[in-house]
């Protein structure tokens, strides 16, 4: 199990022209460093390299047929579930989709798939 620590999140913030909201950074530093002390579904957040990949694929080549606003952040990565927010509007909160698999998930609108504040999800 990887660790996001402070020089991650600012490799991925240059990399994807972007600032993290506050909550959101502290939250992935507080993460969880071995598999004992956490649980599996923390590992699709402590991958900066993975994240980063992921974001730039996701814009060079979209999603589903569909481009991929360069504002949709994933900050969360399993497979085909992916969670993220919107760098343009964070206090719009936090999504998560099944990108890629049916039904289909419109990058364009995707207020159907709401999960919570970004403040509410940095407290799970």
């Amino acid at each position: 199990m990887l660790c996001m620590n402070k020089s991650d999140l600012d490799k991925m913030e240059s990399a994807l022209g972007i600032t993290f909201p506050a909550a959101y950074r502290s939250w992935v530093l507080a993460l969880p460093t071995s598999e004992e002390d956490g649980e599996r579904w923390q590992w699709a957040f402590d991958d900066a390299d993975d994240l980063i990949a992921t974001n730039l694929d996701f814009r060079d080549h979209g999603v589903s047929g569909m481009a991929w606003p360069p504002n949709l952040i994933c900050i969360g990565d399993c497979g085909e579930v992916f969670t993220f927010y919107d760098s343009a509007n964070p206090s719009a909160g936090v999504f998560s989709a099944h990108v890629g698999c049916d039904p289909y998930y419109d990058p364009e609108n995707y207020s159907d798939c709401y999960q919570s504040s970004i403040e509410d999800f940095c407290k799970i």
